[in-house]
């Protein structure tokens, strides 16, 4: 449970990259800088619109009672709101902005699971071939 979190929305100095999507906030740009304490005291970084998605998904665990432990962690806010909504009320919380975002990271997430699983499926075949 959180002692404490705060929010900062300052424009960035130098580069940094989002702890969701993973992508670069370059210098000028505007992102949410969010510190707290709980077991420990961490800092993260997101762009404004993973910012949207993670208060988002907080909104609905709230309203819907989910155990704050149970909630979503950062890195992992997309896959928590797959399993939490269907695709249509996930998109129906979210502005269209962060929607789009959104789209294009289950788009990223699913496309490397297919890639993995082939990959896998390519290891399989050839280590059954050498034998």
């Amino acid at each position: 449970m959180s002692d404490f979190t705060t929010s900062h929305y300052p424009k960035a100095k130098v580069p940094h990259k989002c702890v969701e999507c993973r992508r670069g906030i370059v210098a000028g740009e505007r992102y949410c800088r969010m510190a707290g304490k709980d077991d420990r005291i961490w800092s993260v970084k997101l762009c404004l619109r993973c910012d949207m998605l993670n208060r988002a998904a907080w909104e609905h665990a709230l309203r819907t009672g989910t155990n704050e432990d149970d909630g979503p962690r950062f890195g992992e806010i997309v896959p928590w709101l797959l399993d939490a909504l269907d695709m249509p009320d996930v998109l129906a919380l979210l502005s269209p902005e962060a929607a789009g975002h959104f789209c294009g990271l289950v788009f990223a997430m699913r496309e490397k699971a297919a890639e993995t699983s082939a990959r896998r499926g390519r290891v399989a075949i050839v280590s059954g071939q050498e034998r």
